[in-house]
């Protein structure tokens, strides 16, 4: 049987499907790219080698496998077809690093992938079932100093993709090999079986120690510049540095003054809020058992610690905010370029707007 047809844009994406008998003839698919616009075409690679890495970083997870047929690209250029299994033995191999994870009773094969490529965008950890990709989760947000590119030993830039592979994911997989069918978290269960959630923690916890060779350079440079732009600019966020690592992880080392100080600010509210709330929760504890005693002083103590440093900022806030104020109203007490003084209602507005209330003002 011969069929035809053309991919399109629209409804079930087939159109112009023709069926034709045939009784022999090897088995084939050609596909055929036709009017090729020309915005793609001017941005599409041009060499075979090319053409032939990129096709086996898209398809990395059946090059993986160990039933990946042997696949050629053929090109008028060259006078032999293009290996692109050794081009995955050649450049893929040297790249990996085979790991294995054992959550519970279970162990979990991962392979660590180190990508060159200038087309793939993201850091991404892939669960396989039966070699097939099941599951994709892109890491930006869960390994600290992750930047859009890391750099290697040779000073080469990589992506980071990640594989996960298990007999207990094969038996786990849906029909349509679109989810797995394991528990999310441990409020579900009545059991011991092993979650989702704690799968995903122990393979993340192992994709953290991987890059961390390469992250380390990344967070030591975002340290650097944080802590220049508090000596010099910030000073009232010194004491509650150490309070808000989520924040700090979230600033790139090349940010400008204003992302970072936007970051510590939202840091510095985040941790008074959380400071009500443990405070509330401390007052309303009124379990008077003796053994408890020691634990609640020492939380009530670890508690006016963390007080003491956000007042401590919120003071350095104030002198620093206090100080800038002074010196803008200094500046509009001067005397201007025409040799006259400023004229009352500038400064007015300053102390208070002119023609407000205390119900309309912003103070």
């Amino acid at each position: 049987m011969l069929r035809v047809f053309r991919f399109v844009p629209l409804g079930d994406g087939i159109d112009q499907l023709s069926t034709e008998p045939r009784s022999n003839g090897k088995v084939s698919t050609t596909i055929e790219l036709t009017d090729f616009k020309t915005a793609y075409q001017k941005q599409c690679p041009k060499k075979p080698e090319t053409i032939g890495s990129f096709i086996v970083e898209h398809f990395l997870e059946f090059f993986i496998g160990p039933r990946c047929p042997n696949v050629f690209l053929h090109d008028e250029a060259r006078n032999a077809p293009l290996d692109l299994r050794q081009i995955f033995e050649h450049e893929m191999v040297a790249k990996s690093t085979p790991e294995t994870v054992r959550v519970g009773e279970i162990n979990f094969s991962v392979l660590h992938v180190r990508l060159s490529s200038t087309h793939i965008k993201d850091h991404v950890l892939h669960f396989c079932a039966n070699h097939r990709v099941v599951r994709s989760e892109k890491l930006g947000r869960q390994v600290p100093n992750l930047m859009p590119r890391l750099r290697d030993d040779n000073d080469q830039e990589f992506v980071y993709a990640g594989y996960v592979e298990s007999p207990y994911l094969d038996s786990r997989a849906n029909s349509e090999r679109t989810a797995f069918n394991i528990t999310e978290d441990d409020s579900e269960l009545l059991s011991s079986e092993t979650t989702w959630t704690s799968i995903r923690t122990s393979i993340l916890d192992n994709c953290r120690a991987f890059l961390s060779p390469y992250t380390e350079p990344i967070r030591a440079r975002k340290a650097e510049r944080i802590q220049d732009f508090v000596r010099t600019q910030a000073p009232m966020y010194r004491p509650i540095l150490h309070l808000i690592p989520d924040e700090l992880d979230a600033v790139s080392p090349d940010a400008p003054d204003s992302e970072v100080d936007l970051h510590l600010y939202k840091g510095f509210q985040r941790v008074e809020s959380s400071l009500r709330d443990e405070g509330q929760r401390l007052l309303s504890q009124t379990n008077g058992q003796e053994e408890d005693i020691d634990q609640y002083r020492a939380k009530l103590q670890e508690y006016f610690e963390k007080i003491n440093q956000v007042k401590a900022a919120d003071l350095a806030r104030y002198v620093c905010q206090r100080k800038a104020i002074l010196e803008f109203l200094k500046k509009q007490l001067s005397i201007a370029d025409d040799g006259k003084y400023p004229k009352e209602d500038r400064v007015h507005n300053i102390i208070f707007p002119m023609g407000k209330t205390s119900d309309e003002a912003a103070i």
